[in-house]
């Protein structure tokens, strides 16, 4: 006799699909793998979506004044650090230590846009120019390694984990300012 497979509802399966994104209770299923499909397929499309952001709405906001080229440098630092906070929050519920925030902060090299990106959209002055230029050679460099080559984040973790998502995200929205600050020319690459 065949034994009756009863079906999932669709509350169970989204709850599942929201759990297992995030990562609560351990991931059930297993990482995908760096330079995998899924993973290539993935972040091709953040980067994809990441160029033509920046060529549309650059060449859209070329003419403008500083101030309103400034807008979409602004909203990107925003939006940056609220997903790395984000991020961390889940983390941090996700082991239930609050100590565990010391283990998840970002500290790496393509980290720094954390704060350069906030620095271009609001300084002024001599420090808002070198963030710029800063956040123009940057970010780009930034963003394709830390998508591409992030080998031990796709080994770890499927592709559509909050952790692979959010810090792919973040890396594209780098990725965003720099080319965005060089379309717009905002981004002057002075010597001194």
């Amino acid at each position: 006799m065949k034994a009756r497979v009863q079906p999932i509802s669709a509350a169970t399966n989204m709850k599942y699909g929201i759990g297992e994104f995030f990562g609560f209770g351990g991931y059930q299923r297993t990482a995908e793998g760096y330079m995998s499909w899924q993973h290539l397929l993935f972040v091709s499309s953040l980067v994809c979506i990441m160029f033509v952001c920046a060529i549309l709405i650059g060449r859209k906001s070329k003419m403008l004044s500083d101030e309103k080229k400034n807008r979409a440098v602004a909203v990107a630092a925003i939006l940056i650090d609220a997903i790395e906070i984000f991020k961390l929050v889940i983390l941090t519920l996700r082991s239930g230590e609050a100590n565990s925030l010391l283990y998840n902060l970002p500290l790496f090299l393509c980290s720094i846009q954390l704060i350069a990106l906030p620095m271009a959209a609001f300084c002024k002055g001599r420090i808002k120019e070198a963030s710029l230029d800063f956040v123009a050679i940057f970010g780009l460099l930034g963003a394709l390694l830390g998508t591409y080559f992030a080998g031990q984040n796709y080994g770890c973790y499927p592709v559509l984990s909050i952790d692979n998502v959010a810090s792919g995200v973040t890396h594209c929205i780098a990725g965003f300012g720099s080319l965005y600050v060089l379309i717009t020319g905002e981004a002057e690459m002075k010597k001194k």
